[in-house]
């Protein structure tokens, strides 16, 4: 039995990779944005409010970012 496409609405590219996700599927990364209390004693404290961007990421990629072993494509 072959793949089931992915219907073009859930077809979302990876902003690393630029390989074609299902936006729906468990374990995929969405980019949000939130909010951060500064802490007098320096940092933060993040609120759970996120706003939702639609950029999309595979498992693999973040876990590259995340531990900074990602090839180097830009200077800043």
């Amino acid at each position: 039995m072959g793949d089931i496409p992915i219907p073009p609405r859930f077809q979302v590219p990876c902003h690393f990779c630029h390989g074609t996700l299902d936006s729906r599927m468990p374990g995929i990364f969405q980019r949000v944005n939130g909010w951060v209390m500064q802490r007098s004693q320096g940092g933060g404290n993040a609120i759970a409010l996120p706003v939702r961007s639609n950029e999309w990421a595979c498992p693999a990629c973040v876990r590259s970012e995340a531990a900074g072993t990602r090839a180097q494509e830009t200077l800043l």
